[in-house]
């Protein structure tokens, strides 16, 4: 298993080992499964459709860390946990290129996607990319999967779409807001991984856990 030595953390959740990369992703050793949520491909490709001049390269990048996380923990499952493509004028040509050149190179890999709210309004994504769409909810050994975070009675929930971020305050007042994995009381919300994102602060409650991402290390605070 990864060690936090490494910058990772682990959290004991449903009974199972998770482990919180610093690459914005979790592993779930068990069953050799990563979950990353929110990656937003063509986001920007989608903003310079409207005439909004924003640099070139994010869905690249996107796609290289994920790569890269990848080849470090080395899954058998990738699940998206929602928003895997900000918008349809963003699957341009080089970016349908470019995802389907990342899927070409992990062929091994089930990937796994639950629709977000960004990709309900995309057309279905080619057969031969490979990615199998499940229904929000779905159950993976205790967890369900969902794009917009659930209260649960039953299983435990994995969700992105918050873009979740904490605010951390130093001693003379200055603050720095940091993406975070947030663990509630029967759902927890990833960070968004895409490269052309913001944040969104969180309000946890007592008894949540709370871990942000400083650089190459996951702290919990």
């Amino acid at each position: 298993m990864i060690s936090e030595a490494q910058g990772s953390a682990v959290c004991e959740v449903a009974g199972e080992t998770l482990v919180l990369l610093p690459g914005k992703a979790v592993f779930w050793p068990a069953e050799r499964t990563l979950f990353v949520a929110d990656l937003h491909l063509g986001k920007a490709a989608a903003f310079r459709a409207l005439a909004v001049p924003v640099p070139t390269g994010a869905t690249m990048d996107t796609l290289t860390r994920l790569s890269s996380v990848i080849s470090d923990v080395q899954p058998l499952r990738l699940c998206i946990l929602g928003d895997l493509w900000h918008a349809q004028a963003g699957r341009t040509e080089g970016a349908l290129e470019q995802f389907s050149s990342w899927r070409d190179a992990h062929s091994a890999l089930d990937v796994w996607l639950v629709d977000g709210n960004h990709d309900r309004k995309c057309l279905p994504l080619p057969a031969h990319q490979r990615v199998l769409d499940v229904p929000n909810g779905e159950a993976l050994g205790p967890f369900r999967l969902f794009h917009e975070p659930q209260a649960l009675s039953e299983g435990y929930g994995l969700a992105g779409h918050l873009h979740p971020g904490a605010r951390l305050v130093g001693r003379a007042e200055q603050s720095l807001v940091l993406p975070c994995f947030w663990f509630g009381e029967s759902c927890a919300v990833l960070p968004a991984f895409g490269a052309f994102t913001g944040y969104g602060r969180i309000r946890a409650k007592a008894g949540d856990s709370v871990f942000v991402i400083a650089g190459d290390s996951v702290l919990r605070v």
